[in-house]
Order: structure tokens, then sequence, then C-alpha cells
């Protein structure tokens, strides 16, 4: 009975993708198990909006409270995470190669933990800041205050949103495998 509600809305939504937003759902979304139509009402709800950002410019302070309820997704660009000025994890990418490790792109994905319930209290660096690297980036930002309304009302897509975290956590950690030989395991 909790997805029938989002799902009356969702049949009102013919609208197509637009390219971008097409890429973003094909290499993140989709391999999690979000429909097309929960991805549209995701854009139609607010929950999803794309933020291009100059070179060496910040994607968020991490210090303002509107800061503190996004996540962020590099589409293209190179990006970078900070915790009291040391570099945390940084990614680059262009949209051709979005959907290889997409999960490398999330940025700030602390947010979401909170909202999927698994742990509301995580010890995530609160003051952690991100910025575009030199090329600048673009990103598609996710208000994690609006995708929690969302869910609550769609079990779907709470557990799409955590298997969306959970791949990301696997491309990032699968990312510094293949960079580093320590990692290796031998069968």
């Amino acid at each position: 009975m909790q997805s029938v509600i989002p799902m009356v809305s969702n049949s009102m939504n013919t609208k197509p993708l637009s390219t971008r937003d097409r890429r973003a759902y094909k290499a993140l979304f989709e391999p999690a198990g979000v429909s097309e139509s929960q991805f549209k009402r995701l854009l139609s709800s607010s929950v999803l909006d794309w933020k291009t950002v100059q070179g060496e410019q910040g994607i968020t302070s991490g210090v303002h409270k509107q800061d503190r309820r996004h996540t962020y997704w590099l589409y293209h660009g190179d990006a970078a995470v900070y915790n009291n000025e040391k570099l945390v994890h940084s990614v680059q990418r262009k949209w051709k190669d979005a959907s290889r490790y997409a999960g490398l792109g999330l940025l700030r994905e602390e947010r979401l933990f909170e909202n999927v319930g698994e742990a509301t209290r995580m010890a995530f660096p609160v003051s952690a800041t991100v910025k575009a690297g030199e090329t600048g980036a673009t990103v598609l930002r996710i208000d994690t205050s609006r995708l929690d309304g969302l869910m609550q009302h769609d079990t779907e897509l709470a557990n799409s949103m955590r298997l969306m975290l959970f791949r990301g956590m696997q491309d990032k950690v699968a990312a510094h495998c293949y960079d580093s030989e320590s990692c290796l395991i031998d069968y």
C-alpha cells in the first residue's frame, strides 16, 4: 500500500528525459533498481537538480545548514572532498565514462545514510567540503530531505536508494583496489 500514492503521481509524468537526465538514470539509478517513473518523480519533485560549478569553486561548504541536506553525484569534470583542509576523496569523469564505477561520483553520501535509516548518527565529518577541480564540475544534486519524504511513502524507492549507497561504496573500494596492489586477494 505504501507504493500506491507515488504510482498515481507517476502516471501523470510522461515528459521524456533530457540526455543528461537519461545518462544519470542509466549510470546510477537504474542499476540500483529505480524505475524510470520513480526517477522522473525525483526530478519533478525537485529532489534532483543540476548544478554547474566553475573551476576551483566550492560545490558545498559543509558549514551552511542548507549544504548539509544535499548529496552530489559528479556527472562531468572533477571534484574533491576535503575535511579540515585534508583531501579525503577525489574523482574525475567525463559523461562518456559516467557509468564505469558510477558510485565513485557520489559525494557527501553520508547524507543519504541518515535518510535511509541504516545509521542516523554515523561518524562522518560534518565540516567536509566539496570543491570543483581545475576544469569545473557538473553535478546532480540530491536533496536528501525531500528524498526522505518520498521514501517514507515508497518502500521500493527506499530499498533502491540503499542499494545505490551500497554500490557506491563497492565502486570506491574497487577503484581503490584497482589503483593499489594492497587490496589484491589471491584465492
